[in-house]
């Protein structure tokens, strides 16, 4: 908006903001406004020679005093600023009587420019400084608001190192599970594969030693096949001899004296005695290396003796005696019935140390006894199981085999017991107290003295891991 004359030289502001005293402005070239004219204001109100409407004694635009005669309504325009009246008499309007001119001295003008650029001024300070508050607020919102994203970046990138160290403890966790797993599998195979081994090598022991058995047997029933056939040929050899020897012996008689006499007559009968004599014995000869000599049984009565001048009498007899005597040898049946219990005593620690290393229940025979027609089986169980205490065994399966000396007379497998043992509190790696396996029927018509019982099938009861 163009400003009015505010004195009595013709200073005029124009809209620039630029004050002027000619027609037209010295910084823009607009041209001098003509004054509006005055309209009356209210008592209240009065009209700057700026165009600023005011109520107290100054000016609020430019600091001019309030006029003494200006009264009445102040005319305004659309805009709110007051309309100036024209200068001077108009005949459409009137005559209106101007308020006096503000006859301001130029230092006071000059003042009141200064003061309004200084009051823009600290506006313009005080805008700027708006703005620098706002922009800087805009400022700090930007970075509180950079600082909150890059916490949140911070925070999602720790929870995902978090998660990434969690899955990576997670698979290796599952990965030295599966090593330790895999390991114990390992373990078990090769502990199975050794205990397979070492069944592989029993077994294969015990039938070399089962060769060996069959093939010595086969070597002593050979050894006494053949001993049998050289004593018959011995026998026969010998019967023979008598034979030709009791011709011989006829012979020269019936030359010597062919008239009988009462002395031809002795010797004859001595003769037939002793003939008889000799085929008694050669029949009991055979007999016995025909049908063995039974165990314990009394020794056969000796032939009646009977004079003669045969010797093969006297040597057949000899080597009979010596035979029964050898077969009967109380030291060499001792020596062997102690072997069989040391063999016994052997079996049973094998079977406890196997039982402790592969953990199982094993019922270890001490004797085998007669009672009647029935088998008394004394032994103990053995706990080989760490960590269990065994209470109850409901049941087991026996192989027997029962010999005189190492003839068999007894050979039977899977004999089953299903009476139950309750009570027994066997500890791990202890021994149960001494029971006793009764099995009716089942003892031999022969007396025994060697026995292998093997127990297996064991079902037991415990408490523990």
């Amino acid at each position: 908006m163009v400003g009015n004359n505010n004195n009595a030289e013709g200073t005029w502001v124009c809209s620039c903001g630029k004050a002027n005293t000619g027609k037209f402005c010295v910084k823009c070239g607009a041209p001098r406004p003509a004054a509006p004219a005055p309209q009356s204001a209210s008592p209240a109100e009065w009209a700057c020679a700026c165009g600023r409407i005011n109520t107290g004694k100054f000016c609020a635009s430019c600091g001019a005093p309030r006029p003494a005669a200006n009264s009445g309504n102040v005319p305004r325009s659309e805009n709110g600023k007051a309309v100036m009246p024209p200068r001077g008499n108009n005949p459409a309007v009137g005559t209106v009587a101007m308020p006096p001119r503000n006859h301001k001295p130029p230092a006071e003008e000059a003042a009141a420019r200064r003061a309004a650029e200084e009051a823009a001024a600290r506006k313009a300070a005080e805008e700027a400084a708006a703005r620098k508050a706002a922009e800087e607020a805009a400022a700090r919102k930007a970075a509180e608001e950079e600082a909150a994203r890059k916490a949140a970046e911070e925070a999602a990138a720790r929870k995902a190192a978090e998660e990434a160290a969690t899955r990576r403890a997670a698979e290796e966790a599952a990965a030295r599970k599966a090593a330790e797993e895999a390991a114990a599998r390992r373990a078990v195979e090769e502990a199975a594969a050794r205990k397979a081994a070492e069944e592989a090598a029993a077994r294969k022991a015990a039938e070399e030693a089962a060769a060996r058995k069959a093939a010595e047997e086969a070597a002593a029933r050979k050894a006494a096949e053949e001993a049998a056939a050289r004593k018959a040929a011995e026998e026969a050899a010998a019967r023979k001899a008598a034979e030709e020897a009791a011709a011989r012996k006829a012979a020269e008689a019936k030359e010597a004296s062919p008239a009988p006499s009462a002395e031809a007559d002795g010797n004859k009968g001595m003769m037939k005695k002793a003939a008889i004599g000799v085929l008694v014995l050669l029949l009991l000869i055979g007999a016995y290396f025909m049908f063995g000599k039974k165990k314990e049984e009394p020794p056969a009565p000796e032939p009646q003796k009977v004079e003669t001048k045969a010797e093969v009498k006297s040597e057949t007899k000899e080597e009979m005696k010596a035979d029964t005597e050898k077969a009967m040898d109380p030291a060499a049946k001792e020596a062997k019935l102690k072997e069989y219990a040391e063999a016994v005593k052997t079996a049973n620690a094998e079977k406890k140390q196997d039982a402790a290393a592969n953990q199982k229940i094993v019922f270890l025979v001490d004797d085998v006894q007669r009672k009647d027609n029935d088998l008394a089986i004394s032994g103990h169980f053995y706990n080989g199981k760490k960590n269990r205490t065994i209470i109850s065994v409901k049941g087991l399966e026996l192989d027997i085999v029962l010999r005189d000396v190492d003839k068999e007379l007894l050979n039977e497998k899977n004999i089953k017991y299903e009476k139950a043992f309750t009570g027994m509190n066997i500890k791990p790696l202890q021994d149960s107290e001494k029971l006793v396996v009764n099995l009716p029927g089942k003892a031999p018509a022969a007396e025994f003295n060697n026995f292998t019982v093997t127990a297996h099938d064991v079902h037991w009861e415990g408490v523990g891991d």
